[in-house]
């Protein structure tokens, strides 16, 4: 079963509709039309900024955690993925202020193997007013905006990736892991949303259902963030054996307003070619609007803003794809990542959400030129978010 994605969810049918009423002169038609002014202003504003890109660039301050101002669901994240043949590690550590707590995740995924912490997560008081240092993990900032250090320390749990139902932590054997990470970044930082763009998010917010649920989320949404590219090396020491870590990584540093129900549907994927290039797209559904977008990275050259992106996947219930295909167009014509996931693991989030993350193989899609070894041209991590709540 592939899922809905944008153009087949009934969208276009509600623009439609929108445009009828904006015909009326109805109150509501007063708001879309609205709406559709920022919408314009909004995506000029993206055009001037991607001619100076120090406009909106984070700066070294932003590595730091931000005051909390009280509000609820308030959270922050730093979140490090590192990719390398046969092996995919997630590894964040997110402060709750409004709970006086750390949220851990530790997820470790090899080629028909699962590791991840028991139930997949870890809620800890806070002990002290280090933020970076929770429950066996350490993250330090050595140079900001360029160089961390990821450690931990403590128990994970042996998964069975290969069951009929979805990945739960809660069972399983535990084993010492000791983790040492060092990222040094490659790229400089890329924030979603401002740096994506301006065209593929205009499409998308021009197909939204613009009504006043609407206007009152986007006032809501105040979380900002960015990502950054990198290497990871270090050791991964799993019981008796000693993993060298000389991969790709990707790191998220994000702070606002949470709400892991807030998405019917969102993922993040992060590819790495054997070439060395890099992909990084992101994909959300709300039940009023889908915003995507990412980047592509060719060696040293820029990151280059994803102008498209056609998705389909083979349903499993709860818990990662067991294949999908990401179509981004590229200047030779439209590139196709076939995913095949091998091995994966699932929990659930605040009791809204159910987190999905798995280690791909990427091959060549259907109807595409084949890769000269064999078909597999490079690994990837997936990670995905989905209500767990059913909607009145």
């Amino acid at each position: 079963m592939v899922w809905p994605v944008p153009g087949q969810d009934g969208s276009d049918d509600r623009l439609r509709q929108s445009t009828r009423a904006d015909a009326t002169g109805s109150v509501g038609g007063l708001i879309r039309r609205g709406a559709k002014s920022v919408l314009a202003r909004w995506v000029m504003a993206q055009r001037r900024r991607r001619t100076d890109p120090s406009a909106h660039a984070p700066s070294s301050t932003d590595e730091a955690t931000h005051a909390w101002d009280g509000r609820r669901r308030f959270a922050e994240d730093y979140t490090f993925t590192c990719v390398q043949p046969g092996l995919g590690i997630v590894a964040r550590l997110e402060w709750l202020p409004g709970r006086d707590a750390n949220r851990l995740w530790l997820t470790v995924l090899r080629d028909g193997k699962a590791y991840s912490l028991p139930g997949g997560q870890i809620i800890q008081r806070s002990a002290t007013s280090d933020r970076w240092r929770s429950g066996g993990m350490v993250l330090d900032c050595l140079v900001p905006l360029s160089e961390w250090t990821v450690r931990y320390v403590g128990d994970l749990v042996a998964l069975d990736p290969g069951g009929p139902g979805p990945v739960k932590s809660e069972d399983g054997t535990r084993i010492r892991c000791s983790l040492d990470l060092t990222f040094v970044a490659g790229a400089d930082p890329y924030t979603p949303g401002s740096d994506d763009d301006p065209d593929l998010m205009a499409a998308n917010l021009g197909r939204a259902q613009w009504d006043r649920e609407l206007l009152r989320s986007v006032r809501r949404v105040t979380s900002r963030g960015y990502v950054q590219v990198g290497d990871m090396q270090g050791t991964l020491a799993l019981a008796d054996e000693l993993v060298p870590i000389r991969g790709h990584a990707l790191r998220q540093h994000t702070w606002g307003v949470r709400d892991w129900g807030a998405a019917d549907y969102g993922f993040q994927c992060f590819a790495v070619a054997d070439d060395g290039s890099q992909t990084w797209v992101h994909h959300v559904q709300f039940p009023f609007v889908t915003v995507e977008g990412g980047f592509v990275s060719h060696g040293d050259n820029p990151l280059s803003p994803i102008q498209g992106l056609d998705i389909t996947w083979e349903r499993r219930p709860n818990r990662a794809p067991a294949h999908a295909t990401l179509g981004i167009p590229s200047e030779n014509g439209r590139a196709a990542l076939e995913l095949s996931m091998c091995s994966d693991s699932a929990f659930v989030v605040d009791g809204r959400g159910l987190v999905e993350l798995g280690l791909a193989r990427i091959g060549t899609a259907r109807g595409a030129e084949p890769a000269a070894n064999g078909g597999v041209s490079g690994w990837a991590m997936w990670g995905a978010q989905r209500r767990w709540l059913p909607r009145p």
